[in-house]
């Protein structure tokens, strides 16, 4: 026993019954789990970049699409079953509709992410589009809302989806057509 464990110390190789010790910490070890399937391994190492450095967006985004195929635990952001539906009012606001399965909301309040309605609206104007994103945290696994659009204008061009908010970051898991 005692020859087996120097042997492993000498070559550095490791027991197979235990992974070995994640030797560094960056978005590209991270690229490298997710590309081979170990996306557990991808997470733990996000979350140790996040930990570092709390503004890395390409990590927290990595992180959440991550989070959101493990999921699905299909491999795709989207998950089964989730629509989004709008319809233009007379006056000048949104109707959205919007359900997600059970199962779904339950695995978002696991990871303590949130459900929430993402807007956004795209106004052209002379000096370029001006972008409006527009997040409404909703509790229930399917309703509806009212957004008000009027301050628009009809030049207004609107994007909506249902999806999870984890660290500040956004995944759809289904958009209007």
């Amino acid at each position: 026993m005692e020859n087996e464990e120097r042997e492993l110390q000498r070559t550095g190789a490791h027991d197979a019954s235990e992974p070995p010790a994640i030797p560094l910490v960056s978005m590209t070890i991270a690229k490298l789990y997710a590309a081979q399937g170990h996306a557990k391994r991808a997470i733990e190492v996000l979350q140790q970049v996040i930990a570092s450095d709390a503004e890395n967006a390409p990590a927290r985004t990595m992180l959440i699409d991550l989070r959101a195929q493990e999921m699905n635990g299909e491999g795709a952001v989207a998950i089964a079953g989730n629509v989004c539906e709008t319809v233009m009012n007379g006056d000048g606001s949104l109707l959205v509709r919007w359900g997600c399965t059970e199962e779904a909301v339950r695995r978002i309040a696991t990871y303590g992410a949130e459900l929430v309605i993402r807007a956004v609206v795209i106004l052209p104007t002379w000096d370029g589009p001006k972008v409006d994103v527009h997040d409404t945290q909703v509790s229930a696994a399917a309703g509806e809302i009212t957004l008000s659009l009027a301050r628009f204008g009809d030049r207004a061009i609107v994007r909506v989806a249902v999806g999870i908010r984890y660290l500040g970051e956004f995944a759809a898991l289904a958009h209007a057509a």
